[in-house]
């Protein structure tokens, strides 16, 4: 079924750029910006608007949201998707209700499920890899810390039908529901559910090589995935002088650290050594992606699930949220760069 213009509005970098990589493996141009102006001139059928509301206030959250939901409706949008966090963190409840407030004669339909990285509802309860999430490492979430595995009380008073989710099957079905219904169509979901309607309505798989000479690693997250990763990393001799490490300390916390790592990886990037940057966290990418001057990504593919390929300028990005992984993630990434 055939979608003119797609917008997706994302709470963070990271998931921003996952989703413009789902829609762009399946041959769909996808544009991701972090200022919503970049947007007017954008001729790529899918434009990914990063907000970056994660972490602010439900009142400012909903009023950027219903910025971006605006701009979506005035370009005459076939599809609008909010992007929410795997884990229930952030302002879901503000940001769907400022989404449905502009787009209030549509029904919202809400796939919380990405099975592909052990995230299930079942009853309308999320669980991570079996647990339910407030019972895992995300209840401990520094900023957004997670109470309740019960997807309506991340909800609060929006109004959505909200689709368990097992299986790939099950989120192919959501996305089978979202796409008969009529245009404008409004959803909601992590990524997973992006990727079950880009292969609904792409051209094909969309194959495209990234080559790679020298490659910087950041890393922003506390998650124990992520560090963990980066421990599997040095003991495998991943970090090589062909791919380095950035191991300063940076004092400070949240977005003031993340400017501080992003005017570090300026400074580390200004000799050209590098031509990719890998990065784990979305504050910590987005305070990156400010440094170098904000120029808006072009979606390339995803190495794996939840780990995209995107260009800006003329870097290589290739990011991922903190919270998932395995720990061999960094060499899975170096076998996939030619």
């Amino acid at each position: 079924m055939p979608c003119d213009r797609i917008v997706a509005i994302a709470d963070d970098l990271t998931g921003a750029l996952e989703i413009g990589a789902k829609f762009a493996a399946h041959g769909l141009q996808s544009i991701v910006t972090t200022n919503a102006v970049h947007g007017n001139n954008c001729d790529a059928p899918v434009w990914v608007i990063d907000t970056e509301t994660r972490h602010a206030p439900p009142i400012e959250a909903a009023m950027v949201v219903r910025r971006a939901a605006e701009l979506a409706r005035q370009h005459d949008t076939q599809l609008v998707y909010k992007k929410t966090d795997s884990t229930l963190r952030g302002n879901i409840a503000a940001e769907l209700e400022a989404l449905q407030g502009v787009f209030s004669e549509q029904q919202l339909l809400y796939a919380p499920a990405y099975p592909e990285l052990g995230r299930t509802v079942k009853d309308g309860m999320l669980f991570v890899d079996g647990m339910p999430v407030h019972e895992t490492e995300f209840a401990n979430d520094r900023w957004s810390p997670v109470r309740d595995c019960r997807v309506h009380a991340a909800l609060g008073r929006v109004l959505a039908t909200v689709m368990d989710g097992e299986t790939a099957d099950d989120v192919e079905k959501a996305a089978s529901l979202v796409l008969a219904n009529t245009p404008p169509r409004i959803c909601a979901g992590p990524a997973s559910l992006a990727g079950a309607l880009a292969r609904k309505i792409g051209y094909g798989t969309a194959s495209q090589v990234v080559k790679a000479r020298r490659c910087l690693v950041v890393n922003g997250s506390l998650h124990p995935s992520s560090l963990a990763q980066i421990h599997a990393a040095r003991d495998e001799g991943i970090f090589d002088g062909v791919w380095e490490l950035l191991d300063e300390h940076v004092e400070g916390e949240g977005s003031q650290r993340a400017a501080s790592v992003g005017d570090l990886v300026r400074r580390k990037l200004e000799d050209g050594r590098y031509d990719v940057l890998v990065v784990f966290g979305g504050d910590t990418a987005f305070g990156i992606h400010r440094a170098l001057g904000s120029t808006p990504f072009e979606s390339i593919r995803e190495i794996t699930a939840g780990v995209a390929v995107a260009r800006s300028a003329d870097l290589l990005w290739i990011t991922k949220a903190g919270g998932f992984g395995c720990p061999g993630l960094l060499r899975t990434i170096r076998e996939q760069l030619t």
